[in-house]
């Protein structure tokens, strides 16, 4: 089929396995674990989409697996960088020897985010299994020193924290222990899609509760003094027009090749997922458009469906900043914004999301 001229994507993420070395409660997983798919994309399949990275500001690679159990990972970034686009990836920092390390920081990455679940091993370890805590800090340790040893500013390190009702008393010295690591930032994230009762009571969201306030202005004192960003999610609902996902220039690729607007709609398992919220449906995987075994990226991008899709965030984005753009400065701004805060919410009602993101948490600042 013809296509228009090549996208420019925001971000690819790229799932290279769907194998892990632990078994988090708060995983899919840990839900499914008869339906589980474990898989590796192919080094081959993967160098071929790399003829199309130039097109890409960020390669991620990581998705439902550890990147890190590849033997042969460092190929995957090595490859990635040659497309001149930056290149990351997230791990759960369980394997790591000062020879990987030193293979890390040549390979050009960019920045390595590490997931942390709590500031002490008795909280992550109840999440993640015994000693995680422990390995994940001798990572960073090891990883730091490599770049000291071989006097590289890269890659940058950040911390992916999860927010729990236990997590989130230990936020403010999980900043602490960041400040004093080489961390640049903290990002805190939900539990947004929990398949199962107990992922359930740990979600964090909607919340109003004072003391948690009290722990998150904590947080961000510690995170000031210390020189590191500190970015935290919504606890309340908020009118967003598109997710933080940014489906209109970001994309996911899975384990076997299929194309989705995102992680969430793509899950390795072998039959649909009924996501929850509080007792509450939320939607089902797998929502793909294409197969990268068959089809360009391009050709998959530019497909009427896949353009439709992106179409509803689209209208919804361009109100949204039009009915901003409207609200002034002067004495009437207050009225002004609560106008277009109604017009935003009536037009968000009447021009709903695509049917697989209506319900779902991160579209609404979670």
């Amino acid at each position: 089929m013809a296509t228009s001229a090549p996208p420019k994507y925001g971000l690819i993420q790229i799932e290279p396995t769907s194998q892990c070395n632990l078994r988090c409660q708060t995983c899919l997983r840990a839900s499914n674990p008869e339906q589980w798919q474990e898989r590796d994309l192919p080094f081959s399949l993967f160098k071929q989409l790399s003829t199309e990275f130039q097109q890409a500001d960020t390669i991620h690679l990581q998705g439902w697996g550890e990147p890190l159990v590849l033997g042969h990972f460092i190929r995957y970034l090595e490859t990635a960088k040659k497309s001149g686009c930056r290149v990351s990836f997230t791990t759960n920092g369980q394997i790591m020897d000062r020879d990987l390390a030193v293979s890390l920081i040549r390979s050009g990455v960019d920045a390595i985010t590490f997931s942390m679940a709590g500031a002490t091993a008795e909280v992550q370890d109840s999440l993640r299994g015994p000693g995680s805590f422990t390995r994940l800090q001798s990572s960073i340790s090891i990883l730091i020193a490599a770049k000291k040893e071989l006097d590289s500013i890269s890659p940058v390190l950040a911390v992916s924290y999860l927010l729990t009702p236990t997590t989130i008393e230990e936020l403010p010295g999980a900043v602490s222990w960041c400040g004093k690591h080489d961390i640049s930032l903290l990002a805190g994230v939900h539990l947004t899609h929990a398949a199962n009762a107990e992922q359930q009571s740990l979600q964090l969201f909607p919340t109003n509760d004072r003391r948690l306030k009290n722990v998150i202005r904590k947080a961000h004192v510690r995170a000031l003094f210390a020189g590191i960003r500190l970015e935290l999610p919504s606890f309340q609902p908020t009118m967003a027009p598109v997710c933080a996902k940014d489906p209109l220039h970001n994309l996911s690729i899975a384990v076997d090749g299929s194309v989705a607007p995102c992680v969430f709609l793509n899950a390795p398992v072998s039959s649909p997922v009924r996501w929850q919220e509080k007792n509450r449906s939320i939607g089902s995987t797998p929502y793909i458009f294409g197969n990268i075994k068959m089809e360009r990226l391009m050709d998959i991008w530019n497909k009427s469906a896949y353009r439709e899709f992106r179409y509803c965030f689209l209208k919804r984005q361009k109100f949204y900043q039009q009915a901003l753009a409207r609200v002034g400065y002067g004495m009437d701004g207050i009225e002004q914004l609560e106008r277009a805060k109604r017009d935003i919410k009536k037009y968000f009602v009447d021009n709903p999301p695509p049917l697989p993101c209506r319900q779902c948490p991160k579209l609404r600042g979670y």
